[in-house]
C-alpha cells in the first residue's frame, strides 16, 4: 500500500489522471439517478429548435448562442435523450478540474494544483450539479481556460500576444455561454490596472491584446446577427456584453425602451424569488464550501512570506476574481435572486487559495501528503454518507460545530505537539463551549444563521490563536487557522450530507419522465404541442413547445393581452400540470384552468416525483382519435 502511494507521489501527472478518472466515474454513476431540474428541458429545447432551423435570439428567446450550439451536439448524435445531453456539463466539470490543476502548478507548485483539483472535483456541491444541464459547468471551464492562458504571462515581463489573445477569446466564449461571466473581463481589466510589477505602457498593451481577443468573438457573433435582427434589438440584446449592465441600470430608473423591457414591473427587484429563499441559498452555498472559504481566507496570512513575484501576482488576481464575482452575484441576489449553482463559479479561485493553505498543514504531519489527502477525502465522504443515510435527523449547526471542535482538537494534538496534551484538551473544551453556546446565543439574538456561524468561527480563531501563542512554541497563527479549517471541514461534510442527494434542487424523477413520455408518444405525434411548466416532457418526447416558447418564464415576465385570444384560436394538444405549470403561467392561470375544465380530458396521472404529473389532452383531438378507432371496428346490425 505504501509503495503504491510512493509511486503515485513520484508521478503527480498519473495521480491527476486517476483523480480525473475517479471524478468522471462518480459523475457517470450519478447520472441515471440524478433527478431533473426545471431548467434542463428549456435549455435542451433551445438546442432542439436550433437543429430544426430556428435561430436562437432572432427566432425565439433562448440562452446564449454558443451554449445552444454546444448542447445541440449530443442531440444531433444521440437524439432527444436528457442523459446523453448531460454528458456535456459532466465533461466540462471534469475538464475544469484539469485546468485547476494546471493553474495550481503554475501559480504555486504541482502538489498544490493536485490538492486544489481534488477539493474542487469531489466537493459535493460541485459533484451534484455536474450532471445537470446548466450553463455554469461549461462557463466555468471556459473561464478557467481563459485564466490559464492569462497566467502564462504572470512569471515574465515579456509580452506574449498569443496567450493574451487566446485568454480574451475564451473569456468571450464564457460570456456567450453564460452572461454573468462578465465578471471575468472586469476582473482582468482591474487586475492590469492594479499590477505594480509592470510598467503602465506594458500593462495597457497586454490589456489591449486581451480586449482584442475578446472583441474578436463579440464582433463575430454581432456580424452573424447583423442582418437577422434589427440594430436596436441587437444593441439591447444579450449578444452585447455591456447590455447586462446598462439594461439593469435603465430598468432601475424606469428608462428602458418599452420594446426592450423584459418585465412589466419597475423598481430594483424584479422577477424576484422570496428574499428568504435568496438568503437560504447563500447560507447553503457558504456552508457547502465552508472549509474552502475559511482556508482561502487563512491563506492570505502567507502572502507576506511569498518571495516569488508571480505568486504575489496570482494572489492579487484570484482575490480580484473572487471579489468581482461576489459583487456581481450580490447584485443579482438583490435584484432578482440567487441559487446555489451560481456559487460554484466562485469555487475555482477559492479552491486554489485553500489548497495553498492546506498543503503546508499536511506537511506538518510529516507523512506522505498523498496518503493524508486520500484519508481526509475518505473521512469527508464517510461523514457525508453517514449524515446522508440519516438525512432526516438534523442535529443543527451547533452540534456540527461541537463535533468539529472535538475533531480539530484531537488532530491538532496528534500532529503538532504531542507533549502538550493538556493544552489541547483545554483548547478543545473552550472552543467547543464557545462554538456551541455562542452560536445558539447569536441565533437566539436574531442573527442570521450564516452570520452567527462565520462570527463564531472568527471568535474561535482569535481565541485559539491566543491560547496557542501563550502555551505553544511557534506558528500560533498558522495552527489556529488549521484548527478552524478542520472545524469547517467537519461542518461542510455533515451539512452537505444533510441536504445534498440525487434529488437536490430537482423536481422530477427519470422514472416519471419515462412514463410521461410513453403516454405522450402513444397518444400524440411529433407535430403536437405541449403547454407545461417543465419543458423536459416536450424535449424528451420530441414534440413542440407551445407557441415555440422554450422558456415559460417569458409568460411570467409580463402580461400579454393577446395570449387568451391566441390560446382560443389554437389550443395546445396537451397541457401538463407538473407542479411548475401554475407558477410559470400564474398571470393567466384562471383562464387556463377554465379552458382545461371545458376543453380537456385528464389522460393520466404519473406519480413518482415531488408533484403528480397530470396529462390533459384536448377533447376534440381525443374525439377524432375515438372516431378513427370506430371506423376500424366492424359493426353488426341485428
Amino acid at each position: 500500500m505504501l509503495s503504491w502511494l510512493e509511486t503515485l507521489k513520484a508521478r503527480p501527472r498519473l495521480c491527476m489522471m486517476l483523480l480525473l478518472a475517479g471524478a468522471l466515474g462518480m459523475r457517470l454513476l450519478l447520472l441515471p439517478f440524478r433527478w431533473i431540474n426545471p431548467d434542463e428541458g428549456a435549455h435542451l429545447l433551445d438546442a432542439s429548435l436550433f437543429l430544426e432551423g430556428y435561430l436562437p435570439i432572432a427566432d425565439f428567446g433562448s440562452r446564449q448562442p454558443l451554449y445552444v450550439l454546444l448542447l445541440s451536439i449530443p442531440i444531433k448524435l444521440f437524439g432527444h435523450h436528457v442523459l446523453a445531453s448531460r454528458l456535456i456539463p459532466i465533461l466540462a466539470s471534469v475538464g475544469s478540474g484539469w485546468v485547476i490543476y494546471l493553474l495550481g502548478k503554475r501559480f504555486f507548485k504541482e502538489k498544490i494544483g493536485l490538492l486544489a483539483a481534488l477539493i474542487y472535483l469531489y466537493l459535493p456541491i460541485v459533484f451534484i450539479w455536474a450532471p445537470v444541464v446548466k450553463t455554469e459547468p461549461i462557463a466555468i471551464f471556459f473561464c478557467l481556460t481563459s485564466v490559464y492562458f492569462l497566467s502564462r504571462t504572470f512569471s515574465t515581463v515579456l509580452v506574449r500576444p498569443g496567450w493574451l489573445i487566446l485568454s480574451g477569446i475564451f473569456a468571450a466564449a464564457a460570456f456567450y455561454v453564460r452572461q454573468p461571466t462578465l465578471y471575468l473581463p472586469i476582473t482582468i481589466f482591474i487586475f492590469f490596472i492594479l499590477r505594480r510589477d509592470l510598467s503602465r505602457s506594458n500593462a495597457f498593451y497586454q490589456l489591449f491584446l486581451f480586449i482584442l481577443g475578446y472583441l474578436s468573438v463579440c464582433v463575430s457573433f454581432v456580424s452573424f446577427y447583423w442582418n437577422r435582427i434589427s440594430h436596436s434589438e441587437l444593441f439591447f440584446s444579450q449578444l452585447n456584453p455591456l447590455n447586462l449592465i446598462w439594461n439593469r441600470l435603465l430598468h432601475l430608473f424606469d428608462a428602458l425602451p418599452e420594446a426592450q423591457q423584459i418585465t412589466d414591473t419597475s423598481g430594483f427587484r424584479f422577477l424576484g424569488q422570496s428574499m428568504d429563499v435568496t438568503i437560504a441559498a447563500w447560507q447553503d452555498s457558504v456552508i457547502f464550501s465552508l472549509f474552502i472559504i475559511v482556508a482561502a481566507a487563512a491563506s492570505y496570512k502567507a502572502i507576506k512570506a511569498v518571495k516569488e513575484p508571480h505568486q504575489k501576482v496570482a494572489f492579487l488576481f484570484m482575490t480580484s476574481w473572487v471579489g468581482f464575482a461576489f459583487v456581481l452575484y450580490f447584485y443579482q441576489s438583490m435584484s432578482r435572486g440567487f441559487y446555489t449553482q451560481y456559487f460554484t463559479e466562485l469555487l475555482p479561485p477559492l479552491a486554489l487559495l485553500a489548497a495553498r493553505f492546506i498543503y503546508p498543514s499536511f506537511r506538518e504531519i510529516r507523512a506522505n501528503t498523498l496518503a493524508v489527502a486520500v484519508i481526509s477525502m475518505g473521512l469527508f465522504y464517510f461523514l457525508y454518507l453517514l449524515q446522508r443515510v440519516f438525512w432526516q435527523v438534523y442535529p443543527g449547526l451547533a452540534v456540527y460545530l461541537l463535533f468539529g471542535c472535538l475533531f480539530a482538537g484531537m488532530v491538532s494534538w496528534r500532529i503538532f505537539e504531542r507533549d502538550k496534551k493538556r493544552v489541547f484538551l483545554i483548547v478543545t473544551l473552550i472552543a467547543g463551549f464557545v462554538s456551541g453556546a455562542g452560536y445558539r446565543g447569536l441565533v437566539f439574538a436574531g442573527f442570521l444563521e450564516i452570520v452567527a456561524l462565520l462570527g463564531i468561527l472568527a471568535i474561535v480563531y482569535l481565541l485559539v490563536r491566543y491560547l496557542f501563542a501563550k502555551h505553544l512554541n511557534s506558528k500560533a497563527t498558522f495552527r489556529a487557522g488549521a484548527f478552524v479549517v478542520m472545524i469547517a471541514f467537519i461542518v461542510t461534510a455533515l451539512y452537505s450530507g444533510h441536504l445534498i442527494g440525487p434529488r437536490y434542487e430537482s423536481i422530477w424523477s427519470l422514472y416519471s419522465l419515462e412514463k410521461t413520455v410513453h403516454v405522450l408518444k402513444k397518444s400524440g405525434d411529433m407535430n403536437d404541442d405541449i403547454l407545461s411548466g417543465g419543458m423536459i416532457w416536450t424535449f424528451e418526447s420530441g414534440f413542440k413547445p407551445y407557441m415555440n416558447v422554450t422558456h415559460p418564464t417569458e409568460f411570467l415576465k409580463s402580461y400579454d393581452q393577446e395570449f387568451q385570444d391566441s390560446f382560443i384560436e389554437h389550443r395546445p394538444r396537451f397541457i401538463i400540470k407538473d407542479g411548475y405549470t401554475h407558477r410559470k403561467y400564474q398571470r393567466y392561470w384562471t383562464f387556463i384552468d377554465d379552458q382545461i375544465r371545458k376543453h380537456y380530458n385528464l389522460l393520466t396521472t404519473v406519480e413518482g416525483s415531488f408533484y403528480p404529473i397530470e396529462i390533459y389532452e384536448r377533447i376534440d383531438r381525443a374525439m377524432e382519435f375515438d372516431i378513427q378507432l370506430s371506423k376500424l371496428t366492424p359493426s353488426h346490425s341485428l
